[in-house]
C-alpha cells in the first residue's frame, strides 16, 4: 500500500451482555459512531465493523470464544480472524483494552496478532495510537482485575443476603420473599401460608413414623393433598429435601446441598465441612405447638432418632428395633448392633465385615428385657423429679480448655515426631511415647465429640421436664408405644448420654 492510500480501518465494539447492547453509556452505536467520527477525521477507509452484541469474552482461548460466540450467531472473531490472515487491516480502533477480552492471555493474543501483520491499535479511551506491548501488559492485567473485582463484589453481595437470611438463588420451596414496593428490592423470606395445610400434614406423617420414600402417597391418601402445579401427587422421598433444609428452620446456609443431618435445625451440632450456617434470620416454617397433640421439639426428635440411631435399611422409621443406638461397648466404644430375632444387642467386634473387628474382647450380648429393667427406673426418677439422679452422666466440659488439652497434644505429638526422625538409634523409645501421646490425643477428640455444653444441658433440661409433664400418670402409657417412639423420646431426653455395655451388662451411662 502507498503512503497516498487511506489506512484500512476495523472498528471493534463489544459489550458483555445483552441489556449492555442498548443501554446509552458505551453501547455499541456510541462506540460506533465515536470510532466512525475517528475514521471521518482522519481520512481512514473503514474495511468491517465487528461487533459483540452481548457476549462474555472471559476465555483463555480465542477459538473457543470464537466457537461459542458462533453458537449465538456472533462471528466478530471469526471475521478477525480471517482479516489476519489476509492482513486486511492498518489500524483496528476499540473503545479500550477490556473490549477485547476479560482476561490477560485473550487480550494479549487480540494485540499480538494485530502487530505481527504490521497493524496498529487506536484506543478511544486513550485518544490515539497506543505503544502496543506496554499497553498489553497495563490494560491485559487491568481487564483481568476488572474482572476479578466484579467476581469479589458479586460474591460480598451473594454473603450479606446469606447474612440477612436471603436466598443466593430462587426461594426454597417453604418460604416466599418479601420485596420493597417502592424499589422492589429483596427484603426477607417469609414462610408461604398458603402451604400450611402441607406443611401440617408433614409434621404428622413424620411422628407416625412415614418414610420419605412414602410420603407423597401418604400426603394423598390421608389428606387429599397433591402437587398444584402438576396436578398429581407428590414424588418419592418428597419433604427430605424441603425439611432437612436449614432455611425451612429459620437459618441461612451456604454449600449444604446433599448435606443431611441434625445441624439443620440444631445449632449446637456443628454443620458439615465446608458448610457455613448462619442462625435465626428469618421465619421458620414450625414453631413452637404444631398441632395441639405435636411440638416442633418432638418433630425435633424424631429427626435426630433418623438420624442418629438408625443405620441401612433401618432407617425405615417402621423397621425400627426396641434401644437401637442407645447402647455402646464400654471397652471399645462401639455402638452395640442388634442381633437375630430374639433381638439382643452386642458388640460388632467379633463381625466378618466389621470395622471394629479385633478392637476389643467383648462377645456377650445384653437383650430388650434388661435393658428396660435399667432404664425403667432412671425414667420415673426423671418424672419425680425432672432431672436423672445423678447429673454427672453428661456433665458439662469446658470446651475451651479441651481445646487447649486437644492442641497441647499435637505438639507434643509433632515434637515426637521431630525428635523421632533426628535420633534414629531411639526410634524404639519414642514410638512408644508417640502411641500414648496418639491414644490421649485419640480419648480428647471422642471427649470433644460427644460433651454436653451448656446451651445443650439447658435444652435437655426443659426436655426432660416436658417427657416429666407428658408421663406424670405413669410409664404405662410411655411402653405401649411403637419401637420407634420410644426410641425417639428416650434420644429426647437422654441427648448424648449413652447406656455402656460390659460383659452383658450395663455398667453406667456416659
Amino acid at each position: 500500500m502507498t503512503s497516498s492510500q487511506p489506512l484500512r480501518a476495523v472498528i471493534w465494539a463489544a459489550v458483555s451482555s445483552k441489556a449492555q447492547a442498548d443501554e446509552d453509556k458505551d453501547s455499541l452505536p456510541t462506540q460506533e459512531a465515536d470510532a466512525r467520527a475517528v475514521c471521518e477525521r482522519n481520512g481512514w477507509q473503514i474495511v468491517a465493523v465487528l461487533k459483540v452484541p452481548g457476549h462474555s469474552r472471559w476465555y483463555t482461548s480465542l477459538e473457543k470464544c470464537a466457537a461459542d460466540m458462533r453458537e449465538q450467531g456472533i462471528d466478530a472473531f471469526d471475521r478477525l480472524m480471517e482479516l489476519w490472515q489476509c492482513k486486511g487491516f492498518d489500524v483496528l480502533i476499540c473503545r479500550d483494552g477490556n473490549r477485547f477480552g476479560r482476561t490477560q492471555s485473550l487480550h494479549a493474543r487480540v494485540v499480538e496478532e494485530t502487530m505481527m501483520i504490521g497493524a496498529r491499535i487506536y484506543s478511544l479511551y486513550e485518544g490515539g495510537f497506543v505503544s502496543s506491548r506496554n499497553w498489553t501488559a497495563f490494560n491485559g492485567y487491568k481487564a483481568a482485575a476488572e474482572i476479578d473485582e466484579l467476581r469479589n463484589r458479586y460474591k460480598m453481595g451473594i454473603l450479606r443476603r446469606l447474612q440477612r437470611g436471603l436466598p443466593s438463588g430462587k426461594p426454597p420451596f417453604s418460604h416466599r420473599i418479601m420485596r420493597d414496593p417502592k424499589t422492589a428490592k429483596d427484603i426477607r423470606l417469609v414462610v408461604d401460608e398458603t402451604k400450611r395445610p402441607l406443611f401440617t400434614a408433614i409434621a404428622e406423617l413424620i411422628m407416625d413414623g412415614v418414610g420419605w420414600k412414602t410420603m407423597g402417597i401418604e400426603l394423598e391418601r390421608r389428606y387429599g393433598i397433591i402437587n398444584p402445579n402438576k396436578g398429581y401427587r407428590y414424588p418419592f422421598y418428597f419433604g427430605h429435601d424441603e425439611v432437612i433444609n436449614p432455611y425451612w428452620w429459620g437459618h441461612s446456609a451456604q454449600h449444604f446441598v446433599d448435606k443431611s443431618g441434625a445441624w439443620v435445625f440444631d445449632p449446637h451440632i456443628e454443620p458439615p465441612e465446608g458448610v457455613t450456617v448462619w442462625y435465626n434470620t428469618h421465619e421458620p416454617v414450625w414453631q413452637d405447638w404444631i398441632t395441639p397433640a405435636i411440638h416442633t421439639e418432638d418433630v425435633k426428635a424424631e429427626l435426630r432418632r433418623r438420624f442418629e440411631l438408625l443405620r441401612g435399611k433401618r432407617r425405615n422409621p417402621r423397621h425400627s428395633i426396641l434401644f437401637s443406638g442407645l447402647l455402646r461397648c464400654d471397652q471399645c466404644g462401639v455402638s452395640l448392633n442388634a442381633h437375630g430375632r430374639a433381638k439382643v444387642f452386642r458388640c460388632p467386634t467379633k463381625w466378618q465385615f466389621s470395622p471394629a473387628r479385633g478392637m476389643c474382647s467383648q462377645t456377650k450380648s445384653i437383650n430388650q428385657r434388661d435393658i428396660r429393667a435399667f432404664i425403667a427406673p432412671i425414667l420415673q426418677v426423671i418424672i419425680e423429679h425432672g432431672a436423672f439422679a445423678d447429673e454427672a452422666v453428661d456433665p458439662v466440659v469446658d470446651d475451651a480448655q479441651l481445646d487447649q488439652d486437644i492442641e497441647k497434644q499435637e505438639t507434643m505429638m509433632r515434637n515426637l515426631i521431630r525428635s523421632r526422625a533426628e535420633d534414629a538409634e531411639l526410634a524404639y523409645l519414642y514410638d512408644a511415647e508417640l502411641e500414648k501421646v496418639r491414644r490421649q490425643l485419640k480419648e480428647l477428640r471422642r471427649t470433644k465429640k460427644d460433651s454436653t455444653t451448656a446451651a445443650e444441658r439447658e435444652q435437655l433440661t426443659r426436655d426432660r421436664a416436658r417427657f416429666a409433664e407428658k408421663y406424670r400418670a405413669g410409664l404405662n402409657e410411655f411402653w405401649a408405644q411403637s419401637p420407634a417412639q420410644i426410641n425417639r423420646e428416650l434420644l429426647y431426653i437422654f441427648g448424648r448420654t449413652r447406656l455402656c455395655v460390659r460383659d452383658g451388662i450395663i455398667v453406667g451411662m456416659y
